[in-house]
């Protein structure tokens, strides 16, 4: 399963923008940013949050 993909619709569907890397994806939701690792075949190895506030 890709994980990349399913992350990124989530993202959208919650009405959040994503940023993109060859491996990362972040997004600015609500007080802070996700951003979630994945590997050469697209599946999620880490997904960490901080509070900005």
């Amino acid at each position: 399963m890709r994980h990349r993909p399913a992350f990124l619709h989530y993202l959208t569907q919650k009405g959040y923008s994503a940023t993109e890397t060859a491996d990362t994806v972040s997004a600015a939701v609500d007080s802070g940013t996700l951003t979630a690792t994945f590997n050469d075949l697209g599946r999620m190895t880490s997904l960490k949050g901080n509070n900005n506030s």
